[in-house]
């Protein structure tokens, strides 16, 4: 993944909001499973304020993928969109969009009305910066 250099303002102001969203995203409910999600926010988000950028993202990625969205739906909706804000911080909507394809095919968002709310807000986002729509499988 290749990031085009920002200026340490910008920078900062990013890592402040993804933070901010990881705070946000990690109050929802507990359950306790063998990996908790909250845990693995609090990891990815310890991993972005030590700079190690990749494995935060390394973290979440890989939570999302061992997450089941029909056992586990407010989790995978959680890491989910940590990710998409992630992405969408440093500008890189395109790595975004398998995300945001892999959330609307689950159809987990449409069961709750903030989710759903949240997730036409991300695909409208990425719709303005890439000039597509997420293709839908």
């Amino acid at each position: 993944m290749v990031l085009a250099p920002v200026g340490a303002a910008t920078l900062l102001r990013r890592l402040a909001q993804f933070v901010f969203c990881l705070l946000f995203l990690s109050a929802g409910s507990v359950r306790s499973e063998p990996f908790s999600t909250q845990d693995i926010l609090a990891s990815a988000k310890r991993s972005l304020v030590e700079g190690r950028v990749l494995e935060s993202m390394g973290t979440l990625d890989k939570a999302f993928r061992e997450l089941d969205p029909k056992s586990q739906p407010e989790e995978f909706l959680q890491v989910g969109f940590a990710m998409v804000e992630y992405l969408s911080f440093v500008e890189r909507h395109d790595v975004a969009a398998p995300i945001l394809q892999a959330l609307v095919a689950s159809q987990v968002a449409t069961k709750d009305q903030a989710a759903f709310q949240w997730m036409q807000f991300y695909l409208g986002r990425n719709l303005a910066y890439l000039g597509e729509l997420v293709p839908v499988v």
